[in-house]
C-alpha cells in the first residue's frame, strides 16, 4: 500500500498523500495504517481509500475495531488450594465502537478437570432355605400385693397371670453375595473468576493491563498429573462475539500447600 487518498465528492477533488514506509501486508495478514495530521479527509463523510503501487484502490469503512489479548505467564501451577495471578493487555483500536461499547475479559475454566474413580462393595442378595418357625404359649403367675391396711402391716395379696406367645424363626443355609460398583466424579478443579468490564468510546486506540486471579478448589481427591488451558477471551457484551482470546496453560502441582505459621 503506497497511497491515501481522500475523494472529496463536493468539490470534485481528490487529496492524495503517500505512505511512508510502504503499509506491507502479508498474505492471509493485515496492516495498520496511521493517517497523518496534515491528511484532511472529512471521514466518512468524505471517501477514503487506501491506494496500491499498481493503483489499486481500497474503500475504507466505518465501523471497524480491532481487539489483540496477551496473557502471562504463559504457564502457571496451581496447587489445591492454591492461586495465580494473570496478567492482562488488552489492545483496542476502534473507529467506531462495537454494539453499545461494553466489553468483557471472561476467563474459561471449563477445560481443567480432574477425574476421580473409587469402587464401593455391597451387599446385593441374602440367600436362605429350612427356615423353622417354633412357636408356643408359655404362662406366667406372679403374686402380688393388691392393698395395704391401716398403717402398712397389712397386704391383701392377689395373683397376677401373665401369658405370652413367643415365635421363633430358626434360618439354616444362608448365603450373602456382594457386588463391586464404580464410582466416576468429575469436577472443575479452577474456580470460575469474575469478568472484568470495559467501556469504549468511538474512536478509541487504547492498550489496558490487568489482572486476574485463578483459584484452584480444595477438592477432597487431587491429581498432581493433570494439566488443561484456561482460555482469556474479550467478548461483546451485547452480542456475545469474541473479539480476540489468548491462553494459559496450567499445571496441578503437588496437593500438599505449605504454608508459613505466624510467630
Amino acid at each position: 500500500m503506497k497511497y491515501l487518498v481522500c475523494l472529496k465528492r463536493a468539490n470534485n477533488t481528490a487529496l492524495i498523500q503517500e505512505l511512508r514506509p510502504l503499509a506491507i501486508i502479508p498474505s492471509g495478514g493485515g496492516a495498520v495504517i496511521p493517517i497523518p495530521g496534515s491528511f484532511t479527509c472529512s471521514y466518512p463523510s468524505e471517501e477514503l481509500y487506501v491506494m496500491s503501487e499498481r493503483g489499486n484502490m481500497f474503500r475504507a469503512l466505518p465501523g471497524g475495531f480491532s481487539f489483540e489479548i496477551e496473557a502471562s505467564p504463559a504457564n502457571v501451577t496451581l496447587s489445591r488450594g492454591g492461586s495465580a495471578m494473570i496478567t492482562l493487555k488488552l489492545r483496542a483500536i476502534l473507529l467506531e465502537t462495537p454494539e453499545n461499547g461494553v466489553i468483557l475479559i471472561v476467563a474459561d475454566p471449563s477445560a481443567c478437570r480432574m477425574t476421580n474413580i473409587t469402587t464401593v462393595t455391597r451387599i446385593a442378595n441374602i440367600t436362605y432355605s429350612n427356615a423353622t418357625l417354633i412357636a408356643g404359649r408359655t404362662t406366667s403367675v406372679v403374686t402380688v400385693c393388691t392393698s395395704q391396711g391401716k398403717g402398712g402391716k397389712e397386704c391383701s395379696w392377689g395373683t397376677i397371670t401373665y401369658i405370652a406367645d413367643p415365635t421363633t424363626v430358626i434360618a439354616a443355609n444362608v448365603s450373602v453375595s456382594y457386588t463391586t460398583e464404580t464410582m466416576t466424579r468429575v469436577n472443575d478443579f479452577i474456580a470460575q473468576p469474575e469478568p472484568i468490564t470495559f467501556t469504549f468510546t468511538t474512536r478509541t486506540t487504547a492498550t489496558i493491563t490487568r489482572t486476574m486471579i485463578l483459584s484452584a478448589r480444595s477438592l477432597d481427591y487431587w491429581d498432581p498429573s493433570v494439566s488443561c488451558y484456561v482460555w482469556f477471551r474479550v467478548i461483546n457484551a451485547t452480542g456475545g462475539s469474541r473479539l480476540a482470546e489468548a491462553g494459559v496453560k496450567v499445571l496441578a502441582g503437588p496437593a500438599t500447600i505449605m504454608t508459613q505459621q505466624p510467630p
